[in-house]
């Protein structure tokens, strides 16, 4: 079973599938250049797991560093975008369409980490601020301001 895992330079053995896993490939593209279909290589590493608790711990190792690695993609793609909305005249459209392609981007790189090792973690919240609520907001703060500081006043206990 294992001498059918031979990868184009030569090499076999499960070093090489568990390499190339951690290293981003998918399992199909593995399979391919190995020979093999894609459910033939499941079926390997299926019955492989079975047989040995070795390789069914160097599996799930190798898809958490698969994970770590998409995981680790998402900053510079947000990053790489421009924070800040164009000013009059410029192109608004292409900053719209950079955001979108940067938020499909981080979407689908969490989805992949999170089905090969999913994260018990809080749920991320989103929170959009309008321009007119950021406006409603400074409005109160600037009236805040112009309001005498408070008085201080002493408790007397009865």
């Amino acid at each position: 079973m294992i001498a059918a895992l031979k990868d184009p330079d030569g090499n076999t053995g499960w070093d090489v599938v568990f390499a190339r896993l951690a290293n981003g490939e998918n399992q199909e593209d593995i399979a391919r250049t190995m020979g093999l279909s894609q459910s033939a290589l499941s079926n390997l590493i299926r019955y492989a797991r079975k047989a040995d608790p070795e390789v069914g711990e160097r599996w799930e190792a190798a898809k958490k560093e698969k994970a770590e690695r998409l995981r680790d993609e998402i900053l510079p793609i947000v990053d790489n975008v421009r924070p800040v909305k164009p000013g009059p005249g410029e192109p608004v459209q292409e900053w719209r369409d950079a955001i979108a392609l940067a938020r499909e981007r981080v979407d689908a790189r969490l989805k992949v980490a999170n089905s090969l090792d999913p994260v018990d973690k809080a749920p991320l919240v989103q929170v959009n601020i309008g321009d007119s609520l950021v406006r409603a907001i400074q409005a109160v703060a600037e009236r805040q301001k112009a309001l005498p500081p408070p008085q201080s006043a002493e408790i007397v206990p009865e």
